[in-house]
């Protein structure tokens, strides 16, 4: 596995571990914002997994099959885990075999390299989740442990 790879099979899992974390929670607990967060616990989970369609969209053409696509509000957590089983083996594949420099089209004549929509998707996830992690936080509820070491087993 390419070390690009290695780091979208990151993104993956903590995306994935973020929701399962967040499985059960009560409709006021996805409605808590905090302040210096992208907004509300849920809407925060939507967008993450919004973004994650995108840039799937953008480097491989795929579109989900599903009920909750992408923009679509907060409507709980099994919908978008859905989503984020699909699209994180994609973006590993997409990140281990689209050449850097690559166009991409993000918008009608816009070509951007893949290079800056591989880092863009890292960025994006890991600052909401740090937003999802820390609303979880101020509502008393201890985040799972999504960094780098415990992905890698070195806790």
């Amino acid at each position: 596995m390419t070390t690009l790879a290695a780091i979208f099979e990151h993104n993956r899992w903590a995306n994935e571990q973020l929701l399962v974390a967040c499985l059960g929670l009560t409709d006021a607990q996805y409605r808590t914002a905090v302040d210096g967060t992208y907004g509300d616990l849920g809407g925060t989970l939507a967008h993450i997994t919004s973004g994650e369609l995108f840039y799937t969209l953008l480097l491989t053409g795929w579109v989900p099959d599903t009920a909750w696509q992408q923009d679509d509000p907060f409507a709980g957590v099994e919908p978008l885990l859905e989503i984020v089983r699909e699209t994180g083996p994609r973006l590993v594949a997409a990140a281990a075999a689209i050449p850097a420099d690559r166009p991409i089209e993000r918008d009608p004549g816009e070509l951007i390299p893949a290079s800056v929509i591989l880092v863009q998707a890292i960025n994006h996830a890991t600052e909401h989740r740090a937003h999802a992690t820390t609303i979880l936080t101020q509502l008393g509820i201890v985040p799972p442990a999504i960094d780098g070491w415990h992905f890698g087993g070195f806790e």
